[in-house]
């Protein structure tokens, strides 16, 4: 089942979403417990729809794991076989989908 935003995530994506129309590079300070997976959910649902290609990049393969879990739940049907996992302690690379959920270390490689 979707999660539906709760309104201090959506003022999140909506602040990021008005960054980037104005021509800046987004950046946002989001504390433990935020809901920063469900935002980057939202945002890489958003720039699928739009053919944007997307990189979330994570520091762990329990990261890696958990964001791609709450971004499969959350982006539409027709975009879940566009999204990837490149985990080399996850055994995955599938660095050539729209999206791609990543560790920073197997990026690098």
């Amino acid at each position: 089942m979707r999660k539906t935003l709760r309104s201090h995530q959506q003022e999140c994506v909506d602040a990021l979403r008005d960054s980037v129309s104005r021509g800046e590079i987004p950046y946002a300070d989001c504390t433990v417990g935020f809901g920063k997976s469900l935002v980057m959910a939202e945002i890489t649902n958003l720039a699928m729809r739009k053919g944007v290609r997307v990189l979330q990049i994570t520091p762990s393969k329990e990261l890696c794991a958990q964001n791609f879990e709450e971004t499969y739940n959350h982006i539409d049907d027709n975009l879940k076989s566009k999204l990837g996992i490149l985990c080399a302690g996850l055994n995955k690379t599938q660095q050539s989908r729209q999206s791609v959920i990543c560790t920073f270390g197997s990026m690098l490689n």
